[in-house]
């Protein structure tokens, strides 16, 4: 934001005084969607944080927000409040002077520069850009979520428009699962821009709001703690590269968008259970990604599935039917409210799967939680004990899917075409993929990719980050060890 600013300051005459306006000497508090904004409210960083909290408590985990939550707009959820735009009060009081016009010329250049963020920080602590933002919003969220997301755009929009299928009841949802799967291959073959033309400005809020509350601060957290695996002494802050924050990002949202498309209703709903075979999921909607892609989707279940565990672990004897919370219980069965959470227990991996595809939110929510009676209630609220994931990404499914809907990837495969490196592109493999398989094409990902290059993160990295000692050498042990994983037939 500094560097914008000193950028901006051109626009302003040298020596000219700012206005005395009481009203913009302090930092405003960001207005609420659907209000006028207020110029004589400051705000607090209670405020801020209340807000903050309304925003990621409220998300739901097919990634919408409720009824109270959208009424927030993204400004309001600034990583640190006001006090990211006190340094620079006299660069911003000196701005808000200018024309109109001008204004407008600001607040897209920060979107062009640096997407949702640095948009945020400047409408919060200017009252005056709060009311230009509010005059070109939709406009202005189109360039920052285009800017911020790039490539991306297409699947944070699929998200965003699936976010009710699993709702839909009966038969009806398998033609609404159809038709969102058609949209979304139309909306992948186009420019990515072009779909927010026709979003409404509420579900740009919505892509703006679940972008900035959960999936950015879930893609963080991710690439942390994956790294520090490799260094645990290195406290040096994480820098992505953008290919790299557009793989984890992407592999973010699409498993968000089988959630969306797939999971059960919780279990306490009597409708029938979608009715498609997991071979047909798996070619519907998977079949739409290259295998590297399809790998960056079960890196992320990878690492899901080992904090579920741990969870699981922990929270097993709290809800177990021998806790004496449920001595009242004077049946044979199983009293309300217990779980079977028992280490390889045959109900604990249905619940691993079901509460998983519960989507991000929770898997967030669930990463933040650090008291232990909070983490058994969250759990014991969202738990759910029908999933397909696994299924769906297991040999034995990818075996029949080759049969029942083969893929020019098969064919490739067969043909033991090259793949090399081609740099870090979108439309290319990683390193780490074209090493895996010795520059040969495969077809496989899932459950015929040892756990070990999942939770490694492997497919994320660029070259320059994997050739480095600390990943390098792991990455090869590795890779040796389980050589003959990597056979093509």
């Amino acid at each position: 934001m500094r560097k914008i600013l000193v950028k901006l300051r051109r626009f302003t005459r040298p020596g000219k005084p700012a206005k005395s306006d009481d009203n913009q000497s302090t930092p405003a508090q960001c207005p609420k969607a659907g209000t006028p904004a207020d110029t004589s409210a400051s705000a607090t960083q209670g405020d801020v944080g209340r807000a903050q909290q309304r925003l990621e408590t409220q998300q739901q985990p097919d990634g919408r927000l409720d009824s109270q939550a959208e009424a927030a707009v993204v400004e309001s959820t600034a990583a640190d409040g006001t006090g990211r735009g006190e340094p620079h009060k006299a660069v911003v009081s000196c701005l808000e002077t200018l024309p109109a016009e001008l204004r407008r010329q600001i607040l897209f250049a920060i979107s062009d520069i640096s997407g949702l963020d640095d948009m945020s920080a400047i409408t919060c602590a200017s009252p005056v850009f709060w009311q230009q933002y509010q005059l070109d919003r939709k406009a202005l969220l189109e360039h920052a979520l285009h800017t911020t997301l790039g490539i991306v755009l297409v699947d944070a929009y699929a998200v965003q428009t699936t976010a009710l299928v699993c709702y839909t009841k009966d038969t009806a949802r398998k033609s609404a699962v159809y038709q969102a799967i058609d949209e979304y291959k139309i909306s992948r073959s186009g420019a990515p821009g072009l779909i927010l033309g026709e979003s409404s400005e509420q579900d740009l809020l919505s892509m703006a709001n679940f972008f900035r509350s959960i999936v950015r601060p879930l893609a963080l957290r991710y690439a942390t703690d994956t790294l520090h695996k490799f260094d645990t002494f290195s406290e040096v802050e994480i820098s992505l590269s953008k290919m790299e924050q557009t793989r984890i990002l992407r592999a973010l949202y699409r498993f968000q968008l089988y959630c969306n498309l797939f999971r059960d209703w919780p279990s306490s709903r009597q409708d029938p259970e979608l009715e498609i075979e997991s071979t047909e999921k798996l070619a519907l909607l998977f079949g739409l990604f290259r295998p590297w892609e399809m790998e960056e989707i079960d890196s992320i279940y990878a690492t899901m599935f080992r904090k579920y565990e741990e969870v699981f672990d922990a929270i097993a004897w709290d809800l177990h039917r021998d806790n004496p919370k449920f001595d009242f219980w004077g049946y044979p069965n199983t009293p309300p409210g217990a779980r079977h959470l028992e280490e390889d227990g045959f109900f604990r991996e249905y619940i691993r799967q079901g509460t998983a595809e519960r989507g991000l939110s929770l898997f967030y929510n669930v990463l933040c939680i650090n008291d232990h009676d909070d983490l058994v209630e969250t759990m014991d609220d969202n738990m759910d004990v029908s999933g397909s994931y696994e299924d769906l990404i297991h040999t034995t499914t990818q075996f029949n899917r080759r049969v029942e809907y083969p893929q020019e990837g098969d064919l490739a495969e067969e043909d033991r075409e090259r793949l090399p490196f081609a740099g870090d592109r979108e439309d290319a493999p990683p390193l780490a993929w074209v090493i895996m398989w010795k520059g040969r094409y495969s077809n496989w990902y899932g459950d015929y990719i040892p756990q070990v290059f999942k939770l490694g993160g492997y497919v994320f990295w660029d070259r320059e980050r994997l050739v480095k000692e600390a990943i390098k050498g792991p990455f090869l042990r590795a890779r040796e060890e389980h050589q003959r994983d990597f056979i093509i037939i």
